[in-house]
């Protein structure tokens, strides 16, 4: 039986397997190299790192203009004012083969309104 001791950024020494010092940020690249999965916990403790899933405030806020600016420009969706954009979005999705539910769609376009400047009013629909 193989017995490793050290903590969770030091060196390993592995006895029954060689005796070698293994780090265990080395055995996470090479998990992550042999398509092992290795929970996100575990991997930020012992890489000590950022993870690469997380994203910094800046980038969200980035994102929810994005989203909300897109919203605004392609469903004529505005702040506070009730519609179908949600539905709309939900659809166009839907035919690409993403999954978002509206109300998904919904609470992410509310987030998105803390972002924005002030809208010009969605002009009238031509007869």
């Amino acid at each position: 039986m193989a017995i490793a001791t050290g903590d969770m950024k030091s060196t390993y020494k592995v006895e029954g397997i060689r005796e070698k010092s293994i780090k265990p940020s080395d055995v996470v690249r090479w998990a992550h190299a042999h398509k092992y999965r290795i929970p996100r916990p575990l991997r930020k403790l012992v890489t000590g790192s950022k993870d690469s899933d997380d994203l910094s405030t800046r980038e969200k806020n980035t994102l929810l203009k994005l989203v909300g600016g897109m919203a605004a420009a392609n469903y004529e969706w505005r702040p506070g004012v009730p519609g179908s954009a949600s539905k709309g979005i939900e659809e166009d999705l839907d035919r690409l083969g993403i999954s978002l539910t509206a109300e998904t769609i919904h609470k992410y376009l509310v987030a998105a309104a803390d972002h924005l400047p002030r809208l010009p009013p969605v002009p009238p629909k031509r007869p």
